[in-house]
């Protein structure tokens, strides 16, 4: 118990952690609907303009050739040849089937992986969004100790504790990759729209710090005690374990190459 405000932590005893602690951004899964963009993302953006591209020739090809204008005639004259429509049919027939095929093999799978729109990767991501972020009091130390730049645009979104609460819809909050894991693992429900989680952690991290430490009154048992299960923790094996976490949730890009699903020309492979 603190009988004081503010206490010289220098001449506490404490136990010390000698792997890095992460601190992180917890924030609410959007689950604003964004169907456009499952629509379009099956195929490329180059892909989408050749479509449009064509659509577009085609239809003024076959609207000049309704006047008796030079163009209308020559189109007339090109379009008399026996064999031209035969093969235009046959090519417009085989491309539309390859893109349609194509479209709704995958346009299926981005209903579900794409039908919300996504969360944040960065925290450049997150900012940009307007969530708010649950600031509890005592945390300017910790705050004053990052970034400026992101200090500021925490300070700028921050909203007292008693506003909303942890895990919740309506605001993110600062927390530890730890405890925000278990507890999202553990504690935090599904959501019943998205059927996923209701919070997730934001990738890139707020901060890192390898001189973290627990501090005790003195003469307290308690320091012997944690110490001691401290290291019970460290043999076991469940620190490494949380490591492995970490690496598998925050670290994918060292260890999985992602490709882009969207259709695109160099996709394409000739049959001959």
């Amino acid at each position: 118990m603190l009988t004081r405000r503010h206490v010289d932590t220098g001449i506490l005893p404490v136990v010390y952690i000698a792997e890095a602690t992460y601190f992180s951004l917890v924030a609410p899964h959007n689950t604003e609907i964004n169907l456009p963009q499952s629509l379009l993302r099956p195929f490329s953006y180059e892909v989408w303009l050749f479509i449009v591209g064509c659509a577009v020739v085609i239809s003024i090809l076959n609207e000049l050739s309704q006047y008796d204008t030079r163009m209308g005639v020559w189109l007339r004259w090109i379009y008399s040849y026996p064999t031209l429509p035969s093969f235009y049919s046959i090519c417009f027939t085989l491309i539309s089937f390859v893109l349609i095929e194509s479209y709704l093999a995958t346009v299926t799978s981005f209903f579900l992986a794409y039908r919300f729109v996504p969360d944040a990767k960065t925290l450049e991501d997150f900012f940009a969004t307007d969530i708010p972020i649950r600031l509890e009091e005592g945390m300017d130390t910790f705050l004053n100790n990052l970034e400026p730049r992101v200090s500021d645009l925490i300070v700028a979104r921050g909203v007292r504790g008693t506003e909303c609460e942890e895990f919740s819809s309506g605001c993110a909050h600062l927390d530890t990759f730890a405890r925000a894991w278990v507890r999202i693992k553990e504690l935090v429900g599904v959501d019943p729209i998205s059927g996923r989680k209701r919070s997730y952690i934001v990738l890139e991290m707020v901060a890192r710090y390898s001189c973290m430490s627990y501090a005790f009154a003195r003469d307290s048992p308690l320091t012997v005690v944690v110490a001691v299960y401290l290291r019970w923790m460290y043999e076991a094996g469940l620190v490494r374990l949380f490591h492995q976490d970490y690496e598998q949730y925050l670290q994918p890009n060292d260890y999985e190459h992602t490709h882009e699903d969207s259709l695109a020309f160099e996709h394409l492979m000739s049959l001959w």
